[in-house]
């Protein structure tokens, strides 16, 4: 039987492979964009529209976000605007957790149409992602044995090293955005990609940067904008009640580490606990003492490791 640790690695990496082997269109009918061919559906959804994988001619692989823009050009424009300096950003660094913008195809350019399909091609493409790995428990129960057919449990150490790990590149690309003067805006398990995984090496990216904004001056807070960006659940209080600045971002990775750590949100609900209401201040009442619950737990198990 293999060790632990093999079976873990094992169920990841196969996972890996079976989405990297996603079936191209038929040579009959493919679907081309630009020099990329589509490569899967939809693979996931981001800020401003949805993302598929796509090859180029030489098999290279990317994510291929479509902005279909019924209301105005302008919309696209900005946002390409942004994506355009973020990549950058990362290109003169020579950072590789971000996703980076290397083209934009537009369905009809010159058209006086005030509706248009617009196509992202971004690099680099994940081969899964945070959430999904945490759907399958991944962090939790760790993988099936293919030989005996019995999930192996993760040893308490075992799994907190791994999530370390996690976070540490999570913290570090967050962090590079901060520091060059970047707010996120919107992480949560759902926009962070795994590119790799391996007991030695773990290559995670940040996979939506359309609510990235440029951080205010030093000791100035962005005004509070409620309902305005974010993701209920992972949203700090101060985007909607205060007033924000980068330090938002580090309340989602908060929340990212307690789900991945006792493999549960610490707030399930759909409503928003920091709209100034009657209804609302008891809604925190109830989230604050689900963190309490939180962090005891998290103390026995500094106790336990």
């Amino acid at each position: 039987m293999p060790a632990e640790s093999e079976v873990t690695w094992t169920g990841i990496l196969t996972t890996l492979l079976e989405l990297s082997l996603t079936p191209t269109p038929s040579e009959k009918s493919p679907i081309t964009i630009g020099e990329w061919i589509v490569s899967a559906g939809t693979v996931g959804k981001g800020a401003s529209g949805m993302v598929s994988s796509a090859l180029n001619v030489q098999g290279k692989r990317f994510a291929l976000k479509i902005l279909q823009d019924g209301k105005d050009k302008e919309r696209a424009r900005k946002l390409q605007t942004k994506l355009e300096t973020l990549a950058a950003l990362s290109q003169k660094n020579n950072e590789n957790r971000m996703l980076r913008l290397i083209e934009v195809i537009a369905d009809d350019e010159r058209s006086a149409n005030r509706i248009v399909d617009v196509w992202f091609v971004q690099e680099p493409a994940a081969q899964d992602m945070l959430f999904r790995c945490l759907s399958r428990g991944c962090l939790n129960k760790g993988m099936r044995d293919e030989i005996s057919s019995n999930v192996q449990r993760m040893s308490l150490p075992t799994r907190i090293s791994i999530i370390i790990a996690v976070l540490a590149g999570i913290l570090g690309a967050t962090d590079f955005l901060n520091r060059n003067g970047w707010i996120q805006g919107n992480l949560k398990p759902v926009n962070i990609g795994i590119r790799s995984w391996t007991p030695e090496y773990k290559s995670l990216v940040l996979l939506d940067l359309d609510e990235a904004e440029e951080s205010p001056l030093l000791g100035i807070h962005h005004h509070a904008r409620p309902g305005t960006g974010g993701t209920i659940g992972w949203l700090a209080s101060e985007r909607e009640m205060t007033g924000y600045n980068e330090l938002a971002d580090i309340w989602s990775i908060g929340v990212m580490a307690i789900e991945m750590i006792r493999a549960r949100h610490p707030w399930r609900r759909g409503m928003n606990p920091w709209r100034p209401s009657s209804e609302s201040s008891q809604l925190q009442k109830q989230l604050l003492d689900m963190y309490g619950e939180t962090f005891k737990a998290l103390n026995k198990l500094d106790n336990q490791v």
